[in-house]
C-alpha cells in the first residue's frame, strides 16, 4: 500500500498511479500504458500433457476418486484444452480435471475445473502472442505477488489481452498472471514477463 500523500495527490510508482481521495483514501490504481522506449513483454505458457497422460488410462471409477471424468466434446468452440490451448474438435475425447492452478500457501489458494484433450501437443506461443482461444472470448487477467497474493485483476475483450497483460506486467510488485475464462471462471494459462529475441537483459 501506497503511503499517506496530501489530500488530491498523486503517487507515481513506475507504470502505476495511485490516485488518492481529499481524504487520503486510494481509490484505485491506474494502469499505466509501457513506455514507448521500453514496452513490457510476455510468454503464455501452456500446462505440461505428461501431468494428465496416466489420467487417461484409468478407469471411470478411479477417475472419479481424483475428481476427474471422461468426456466428448459436443461443439467447438466449448471445450478449451489447456495443453494444446486450442478449443477441442466435436467427438474429441477429454478429460475434466480439477486441476491446482494457484499452487500457494496463500489464501489465493485455488483449483478449477479444466479440459484436457487426449494425445494433445504442448502449445508453446511466441513472446507477445495470444493464441485464438483467447482472442475470441472475454477474459479475467489476474495478476500476483511472488506470495501468491492478487494484486491486479482486470476483465478484458481478448482483442485487448496483449495491452492489459503489458500493463499488468509493468506493475513492479505483480510476479506472474493467471488467464480465467471469465464465463465460467475457469483457468486458461499462465503469463510471465518476457524478452524478445535478440534483446539483451
Amino acid at each position: 500500500m501506497p503511503r499517506p500523500r496530501k489530500p488530491g495527490s498523486k503517487c507515481v510508482r513506475g507504470r502505476a498511479i495511485w490516485q488518492q481521495d481529499p481524504d487520503g483514501a486510494e481509490l484505485r490504481v491506474r494502469l499505466v500504458s509501457a513506455a514507448k522506449e521500453a514496452p513490457m513483454h510476455f510468454q503464455i505458457s501452456a500446462l505440461d500433457p505428461d501431468q494428465f497422460a496416466p489420467l487417461f488410462e484409468l478407469p471411470n471409477d478411479a477417475l472419479a476418486a481424483r475428481l476427474a471424468m471422461r468426456c466428448t466434446a459436443s461443439a467447438k468452440p466449448g471445450f478449451p484444452c489447456r495443453v494444446s490451448l486450442t478449443d477441442a474438435e466435436v467427438g474429441d475425447e477429454l478429460l475434466l480435471v480439477n486441476f491446482v492452478h494457484q499452487d500457494t500457501s496463500s489464501p489465493y489458494r485455488a483449483s478449477h475445473a479444466i479440459f484436457v484433450r487426449k494425445g494433445a501437443s504442448q502449445a508453446h506461443p511466441a513472446v507477445d502472442e495470444v493464441p485464438e482461444g483467447f482472442r475470441s472470448r472475454t477474459l479475467s487477467l489476474r495478476a500476483f505477488d511472488k506470495d501468491g497474493l492478487l494484486v491486479s485483476a482486470e476483465l478484458c475483450e481478448g482483442s485487448a489481452t496483449e495491452r492489459t497483460l503489458a500493463a499488468q506486467l509493468a506493475l513492479a510488485r505483480v510476479a506472474y498472471v493467471h488467464l480465467h475464462y471469465a464465463k465460467f471462471g475457469c483457468y486458461g494459462a499462465r503469463a510471465d514477463r518476457a524478452l524478445r529475441p535478440g534483446t539483451l537483459p
